[in-house]
């Protein structure tokens, strides 16, 4: 069963976790406070569909990509994202981001961290929690809509592109109001301008902009 019917719902749930169970109970499992959460979140998933996105580039990392889809549609068959959150596997999720992040794991967490506020580890526990999160949403996506290898791609593709127009959204930013999660990325602040993220992190960056 698929833990939500479209990624918005899903969005919604994990930058608003005070307005739902589960979201409070996935920012309880990482061990941060709500807020933190959220703005967590907010560029946590963009840039885990980034990196799969860019690990799927060529046809090995694409076919090691499907195949873990296939394993993942055999995990965590539960009911709702409720129950999933209250048996979110961790330690999956960290085997996760050290595929999708490769070696550049430590680099993300602290550049997020530096722009969010927060400490690297808050970082890491809920990237670890995102991380198992969207493998199953996209596992599922996979056998709803029974899809190949390229079409996984594509799906993904489009997956990121919904998350970040969802994520620019819910907080209030756009190319002529950047809100809150402008104000993250120093859009719309020459000041920040000289600011810059390599790798991972400045490709999801430049997405918002």
């Amino acid at each position: 069963m698929a833990l939500m019917d479209n990624i918005g719902s899903l969005v919604g749930a994990l930058m608003q976790p005070d307005q739902n169970q589960e979201g409070q109970e996935l920012a309880k499992r990482a061990d941060v406070d709500s807020n933190n959460f959220s703005k967590i979140a907010s560029l946590g998933l963009p840039l885990l569909l980034q990196g799969i996105n860019r690990n799927t580039q060529d046809s090995s990392g694409l076919e090691s990509f499907n195949q873990a889809l296939n394993q993942h549609q055999e995990r965590n068959n539960y009911d709702s994202l409720s129950q999933f959150a209250q048996n979110v596997d961790t330690q999956d999720g960290d085997k996760i981001l050290n595929h999708v992040l490769s070696g550049e794991k430590k680099e993300v967490s602290s550049g997020l961290a530096n722009r969010l506020g927060v400490d690297g580890q808050s970082v890491s526990r809920v990237l670890a929690i995102l991380a198992p999160i969207v493998m199953k949403y996209l596992a599922d996506q996979k056998r709803e809509k029974n899809l190949g290898a390229q079409d996984v791609h594509h799906e993904n593709q489009n997956v990121l592109q919904e998350v970040i127009r969802q994520v620019q959204q819910q907080n209030g930013s756009s190319q002529s109001g950047f809100g809150m999660l402008g104000g993250l990325l120093g859009l719309g602040n020459d000041s920040n301008k000289q600011q810059k993220d390599s790798g991972l992190l400045g490709d999801v960056f430049n997405l918002f902009k």
